[in-house]
């Protein structure tokens, strides 16, 4: 092996070492806390994704056996929920891959929110679009969920279909970086201790949403 290649190595492992303690630390944080991290759970969803797919990747190349020793469940859709934050900078998928994605997700809601109601008739009515709305005001859609939480349409159709399957990936998530971190110094604050979930100006701070297919 030539020491460039060794440079690399060390420079890939130093970077996944320090990838997995900062999730580490985000997680505890997260098994520590109360309501306040709902939020930042969902936006760090797409980057813990990043996280594993990329150092399981480079690990089963620079490190075989501490890799086959990881559990990765869910790797599918980790896979998938990666892609949200490589719009523009995949070296590997241009925006013609981006719609290619969309238009499965598209084709997916049709499958799963067309053609239910009992009363054939009455089908023309119905829509392949979930809206998620809070206080009135849209915040998200299934198509959205569906690109950057990487679910299934099919999950998407009740609040209790949607939990369990949250509740698996992020359990997926948790096991594979307390396994692969858990040689190292990981333990210090994490950028969580900083938030305050009383500081923004809010009537209602339940986080809880609405969905409505429209």
């Amino acid at each position: 092996m030539s020491s460039g290649t060794e440079i690399k190595q060390d420079v890939a492992r130093l970077l996944i070492e320090g990838d997995l303690a900062f999730s580490r630390r985000f997680l505890e944080r997260v098994v520590k806390g109360t309501g306040e991290t709902v939020i930042p759970i969902f936006c760090m969803n797409s980057y813990l994704s990043l996280i594993i797919h990329e150092s399981f990747r480079t690990l089963k190349v620079n490190d075989p056996g501490l890799a086959a020793s990881l559990a990765y469940e869910h790797e599918e859709t980790i896979e998938r929920a990666r892609l949200s934050v490589k719009l523009f900078d995949d070296s590997k998928n241009g925006l013609d891959k981006v719609g290619d994605a969309f238009a499965r997700i598209i084709d997916e809601g049709r499958q799963a929110f067309l053609g239910n109601t009992w009363f054939p008739p009455a089908r023309r009515w119905e829509t392949d679009l979930g809206e998620y709305r809070y206080r009135g005001r849209l915040v998200s859609t299934t198509h959205t969920v569906g690109f950057v939480m990487a679910l299934r349409a099919d999950a998407l159709q009740d609040f209790a279909t949607l939990g369990q399957e949250l509740s698996a990936v992020a359990q997926a998530q948790s096991a594979y970086v307390s396994q692969a971190a858990g040689h190292l110094p990981w333990p210090s604050p994490s950028f969580m201790n900083s938030i305050n979930g009383s500081s923004p100006r809010c009537e209602d701070t339940s986080y809880a949403a609405c969905v409505s297919v429209v």
